[in-house]
This record gives structure tokens, C-alpha cells and sequence, in this order.
């Protein structure tokens, strides 16, 4: 009989391995999608709010919020 289910020493330390780098770069390109978001190209209240900014009505401009 084929002995496919029997695991290598090794293999679960590679798997490991391949699984860590997989998260690695699925966080590196999905990352700046969920970031805030530029403040300055928000040209709508509602996108700047959305960037995490402050909108002024009277200049119709978003400025970042003060920490």
C-alpha cells in the first residue's frame, strides 16, 4: 500500500513556513487598502472623513486631525 499519508520529518515545519510567508505578503498588499487614507486628496466631506481627516466647509478643504 502507498504510504502518501504518512508525514516526513520536515514537512510540518515547511508547511509552517509557507503558511507565515503567505500571511506575510496577503498583509503587505492588502495593508495600505485598509490604511486611513490621504487627507489631502479627500475632495468631499465625506471622503475626508473617511481618510480619517477634519473637513473645513469654508475652504472646502480636509486638513489631518491633531493627535
Amino acid at each position: 500500500m502507498g504510504g502518501a499519508l504518512v508525514p516526513r520529518k520536515g514537512e510540518n515545519a515547511m508547511k509552517t513556513l509557507v503558511s507565515v510567508l503567505a500571511v506575510a505578503v496577503a498583509v503587505a498588499f492588502t495593508g495600505p487598502t485598509f490604511a486611513a487614507g490621504d487627507v489631502t486628496k479627500a475632495k468631499t466631506a465625506a471622503e475626508c472623513a473617511k481618510a480619517g481627516g477634519i473637513w473645513n466647509a469654508a475652504t472646502n478643504t480636509c486638513t489631518a486631525k491633531k493627535m
